[in-house]
């Protein structure tokens, strides 16, 4: 006397969980043998076959839905709007962040590295004038005071120059520029 469908034994729960699996033709082997051992020989487990089989065909009967394409570039041009808002806020979190793990100073002494260099290559002369030693040495000299002023500086005011010089002076005009690029 087969067992109540309510109460499955080890093989009709194997069997449960891979109907489909077996619809799909999925099953190869001893596997597939045993599950259709197991359909021949209980009607609860042909009944569940049964009924999985109308439930995919109905679904592959229901036509996929498109969406249309007015409605996909609304939906486009909101997201990148959303993304372009959230920038600002993104890119001080990031500050933020970088900040609380203890990088203002190495952040403060990268963006004078930045405006030094920068301010280098911009206002390079086109030929090099001839210099004495004496000259080539007071610069050295110079270089070398100017680095240690550098370095002093970006050990007290880290701080300061994260929220005095990057949020108001990068951050925000950078967010400000992009803005009109997310309102296209």
């Amino acid at each position: 006397m087969p067992e109540h469908p309510f109460h499955p034994t080890p093989d009709l729960d194997w069997a449960d969980e891979h109907i489909e699996s077996f619809l799909d033709g999925e099953l190869a082997g001893s596997d597939r043998d045993r599950f259709q051992a197991l359909l021949a020989a209980e009607p609860w487990l042909r009944a569940e076959v049964a009924a999985a089989r109308r439930i995919q065909q109905e679904l592959a009967s229901i036509p996929m839905a498109v969406c249309p394409d007015h409605v996909s570039r609304h939906i486009l041009a909101h997201a990148r709007h959303d993304w372009w808002t959230a920038l600002p806020r993104r890119l001080a979190d990031g500050f933020r962040r970088m900040a609380q793990a203890g990088l203002r100073p190495a952040l403060a002494m990268a963006l004078l590295l930045v405006v030094v260099l920068s301010s280098t290559l911009v206002s390079r002369p086109e030929a090099p004038p001839a210099v004495a030693s004496a000259d080539v040495s007071q610069a050295l000299a110079d270089v070398k005071m100017a680095l240690g002023v550098l370095a002093d500086a970006g050990r007290t005011t880290g701080t300061a120059v994260g929220n005095d010089v990057i949020g108001p002076l990068v951050v925000r005009p950078v967010a400000r520029s992009m803005q009109p690029l997310s309102q296209n």
